[in-house]
């Protein structure tokens, strides 16, 4: 299940600059990622399946990294438990925004749905921030991924700062909402990504 932090990263990914070419005139820096799956959108059915899969990786790998962040400390596991909860809340609502709670418009035009989906995607963002900043807190006192604290503070403040910026520009309909909420998301994914190698690697060894 370490693995599947690494296959969600990688498939997101690839599968956000392919639902991209799907779709004419779609701009990575002004669109959000939630268009490409746009209640009613052609490119909607097609990706839908991609997002949830990736989702459900998510929430497995949350499930496997606090048992390989140390195993041995109990204040180190209990932080990487609380870590590990948010991640997985965030993939699970990540899940629900797809299957249920499609954007149907933009912040100021959109329907009850449409307005609930930004109110889950402002959660799992919140989720998925707060994972960094417990496993952080867990990091720091494992001698194991002591080196990973510090990277994951600086990760939290980062994608904190961005996710600020994304909801400001989103509620104003600003032309570069898409930017920086790609910044983000790349904020996390990245952590995501890195976290997932080391301890996958280290599962092998």
């Amino acid at each position: 299940m370490l693995f599947a932090g690494l296959v969600a990263v990688a498939g997101f990914v690839g599968i956000t600059v392919i639902g991209a070419e799907m779709i004419p005139g779609y701009s990575h820096l002004s669109h959000p990622i939630s268009q490409m799956t746009e209640e009613g959108g052609a490119s909607k059915a097609s990706l839908d399946p991609w997002f949830i899969l990736f989702d459900a990786m998510v929430v497995a790998f949350a499930s496997a990294l606090p048992g390989s962040v140390s195993p041995r400390n109990d204040g180190a596991r209990l932080h990487a438990e609380r870590g590990g909860a948010f991640l997985a809340l965030s993939g699970c609502l990540g899940i629900i925004m797809t299957l249920w709670l499609p954007m149907n418009g933009s912040v100021l035009t959109a329907t009850a749905t449409g307005s609930l989906h930004e109110l889950v995607a402002c959660a799992i963002a919140i989720s998925s921030i707060l994972a960094i900043l417990f496993f952080g807190l867990g990091f720091r006192t494992s001698p194991e991924w002591s080196n990973f604290a510090l990277y994951s503070f600086a990760t939290f403040a980062f994608a904190s700062s961005c996710s600020i910026a994304t909801a400001y520009t989103i509620a104003s309909g600003s032309s570069s909402q898409g930017a920086w909420q790609r910044m983000t998301a790349g904020a996390i994914v990245q952590w995501v990504f890195l976290v997932a190698l080391r301890a996958s690697s280290e599962s092998v060894d």
